[in-house]
Formats: C-alpha cells, structure tokens, sequence
C-alpha cells in the first residue's frame, strides 16, 4: 500500500475513507474520515487542515470532530465514496429470503400484508 503523506491527502479529498490506524500502543483502531469539501462541517473550528511533512490532519465524520495522525501510525485506507472508490456490488446483493421478507410483512396477528413498493428503479 501507497501510504505516503501525498497519496492520503488524494484519498482524503476525494470522498470519505476508512483508515486503520494504530496509536503509541499499537492498538489499532477503524475510522472513517475526510478532507472532501461536501462533508466537512460548514463552521470550521480553528484547525489547520494543513498537514505537515509527517502528519495527517482529517474529518473524523463519526465522532464529527478533527482528528491529527502521524503518517507511520495509518496503516492502511480505503476511499469509501467519490468517484473512483472501489464497488460494493457483491457485499449489496440481497438473498431471496430477505426480498420476500421486505415485500410482504406480517402484522401483530400473523396475516401478511403485501407492500405497494411501486417502481423500484
């Protein structure tokens, strides 16, 4: 993997990545964060997004804060969204139980009424 201060910075602003990271105590943790422009908050604190020659300044878009990471501590990152990121298509695709269960749903009495879903595409 291409982890350099550069290639994370191209990733962060294309859309939202999920990072592994590890901290002091090699204890490794899974966030998803962003420099995209679409997803950073309109009221910017007063953090310099610019990141130094070994550090990473981001969007944490789950605990919705700013977050700095030295580069050595990303082990790996994934572009979740944005043109470009990786398909899910095989991770999406619905079993048959799971349709029919969504289409038709049972009541508190057990009778099973059938959704009007209209067009689905």
């Amino acid at each position: 993997m291409n982890k350099s201060t550069k290639h994370i910075l191209e990733e962060l602003k294309k859309g939202i990545c999920e990072l592994i990271v590890v901290d002091e105590f090699s204890v490794e943790d899974v966030i998803s964060a962003t420099l995209c422009p679409m997803h950073l908050p309109d009221v910017e604190d007063d953090f310099d997004i610019s990141s130094k020659k070994h550090t990473v300044h981001l969007w944490n878009v789950v605990k919705e804060k700013w977050q700095t990471y030295p580069v050595n501590y990303i082990i790996d990152i994934d572009r979740l969204t944005g043109l470009g990121a990786k398909t899910n298509e095989k991770k999406l695709q619905p079993c048959e139980e799971r349709v029919i269960g969504f289409m038709n749903m049972e009541d508190m009495n057990g009778t099973t009424k059938e959704r009007n879903l209209g067009r689905l595409y």
